[in-house]
């Protein structure tokens, strides 16, 4: 438990370490990062550097809450308690030890004496018997002093048997009472291990918690950056960085040719032949409009159908299908637009896209353009919520309504079969709608039945035909 408080304690003063440093970098390097707005990705790196600076703030604090609360303050109280209880528990066994090895000892002296005296014992009674066996010779005197050495050794042999047996029983408690303490020590050992064994563990699902806290969010936030920086523009900041010098519009030089003035009187013949040459070669070119006629393509390498004049009639075909395109991207053709204004004034802006409040993106979101995820370098309307990716600006198709933008259409409000039995033929109103477009002007156009159309233009198509059907 010593070495594991010690792991965690330099553990956290490293990360404290760490999280101090990455913030001071972070500090340092968002001050630069945030004066040079032209740099190349510039938002995602500033992105990152959030992360770190939050990043780093929660690693101090879970060190902070290591050190303090979870880990370090409790497993250490629990540590000194489980060693001020397992010193009690080894003295108490101690004790119990020590009072059966004086038992032993005194047992063992016991035996020593007892042996001693019954041996004693045993030749006073052989030297009585020799005595009374002699005693016509010895005299009565002699016996009776051999019969009282007897009489004292006997006595002291029993006095050392008695005190034998006391040793023995003593010793015999003192083991019991040394199994008995054995029981208790190991008992207490066992609640104390389970003690401590749940401080541990509960002190370990709290780290290990905080860890998983403070770093889940790391490969989420790097996902997403590598995602954003595959949508990045290349060459965009540099663009950006170019239309903010200002630079002065250069003054357009325009090259036409002049012919030569003769500064000396030229002789009657020269003049009118100078002239003559003039007039017919070098032809004053006059600003006129072209005709119908005129209107050719010009490249060499076009097929040679392609080099024809445009007919009238081809003319008003081409005027009509542009027309009839604009309103259904939702642009009349005589709208005025304004002009752009906000962060995206610098940037080539469609029609449609010029007629939204602009302003910088907020929250990651779907482009309505291309269908897919803007994290940055994306703009939305403040009237309407579209969402759009910076490049998007310039095919954007959908006009701004002045209300919150409804979601994608994915169907006519009812299935197939529904709408064929609304209709008096049997027949949907798209489908007769389509049909006849298609018969009017499309029949000769090249994959008309296999090729899809542009995503955004055929929703907008979609709310077109709704507005007539309802009308």
């Amino acid at each position: 438990m010593k070495d594991l408080t010690s792991y965690i304690e330099k553990r956290t003063l490293l990360e404290m370490e760490y999280a101090k440093g990455l913030q001071k970098l972070v500090n340092t390097t968002k001050g630069v990062i945030t004066q040079e707005p032209c740099m190349p990705f510039q938002s995602i790196y500033s992105v990152a550097l959030e992360q770190d600076q939050d990043h780093a703030h929660g690693v101090l604090h879970t060190s902070l809450t290591l050190q303090q609360q979870t880990y370090l303050q409790p497993v250490n109280m629990r540590r000194l308690e489980h060693e001020k209880r397992r010193k009690e528990l080894k003295e108490q066994w101690q004790r119990a030890e020590r009072k059966l090895m004086e038992a032993e000892v005194n047992l063992r002296k016991a035996k020593q004496i007892y042996m001693q005296r019954s041996e004693e014992h045993e030749k006073a009674q052989y030297y009585a018997a020799r005595a009374e066996e002699e005693q016509s010779h010895s005299g009565a005197k002699s016996v009776d002093k051999k019969r009282r050495a007897e009489e004292e050794a006997k006595n002291r042999a029993e006095e050392a048997m008695a005190t034998y047996r006391t040793c023995i029983a003593d010793a015999k408690t003192q083991k019991q009472e040394l199994e008995d303490v054995k029981v208790n020590v190991l008992r207490h050992l066992q609640e104390l291990i389970k003690q401590t064994d749940q401080i541990l563990r509960s002190a370990t699902i709290s780290y290990y918690q905080s860890m998983h806290k403070e770093t889940a969010p790391l490969p989420v936030g790097f996902q997403t950056l590598c995602e954003s920086s595959k949508l990045y523009d290349l060459g965009q900041q540099y663009a950006s960085y170019v239309r903010q010098l200002g630079a002065d519009v250069e003054r357009e030089t325009s090259y036409d040719f002049q012919p030569y003035t003769p500064q000396i009187t030229l002789s009657p013949y020269i003049r009118s032949r100078k002239s003559s040459l003039s007039s017919q070669e070098f032809p004053p070119t006059e600003n006129k409009e072209p005709t119908a006629e005129e209107k050719v393509v010009e490249r060499r390498d076009f097929p040679e159908k392609l080099i024809q004049p445009l007919t009238p009639t081809e003319d008003t075909e081409n005027k009509r299908l542009t027309s009839l395109e604009q309103g259904i991207n939702g642009i009349p053709a005589a709208l005025e637009v304004p002009l752009p204004t906000g962060p995206f004034r610098n940037v080539g802006l469609s029609r449609a896209a010029r007629t939204h409040k602009l302003r910088k993106l907020r929250t990651p979101s779907k482009c309505r353009e291309c269908n897919s995820y803007v994290y940055f370098q994306g703009a939305e309307c403040e009237e309407c919520s579209l969402a759009c990716h910076k490049k998007c600006l310039e095919t954007l198709a959908i006009q701004c309504g002045h209300k919150k933008l409804q979601g994608r259409l994915l169907l006519f409000g009812r299935n197939f079969s529904e709408a064929a039995q609304r209709s008096p033929d049997g027949v949907p109103f798209l489908i007769h709608k389509c049909v006849s477009e298609i018969e009017a002007r499309a029949l000769t156009m090249k994959g008309i039945y296999r090729v899809n159309g542009v995503k955004t233009r055929v929703e907008k198509f979609c709310v077109k035909l709704l507005k007539m059907a309802r009308s």
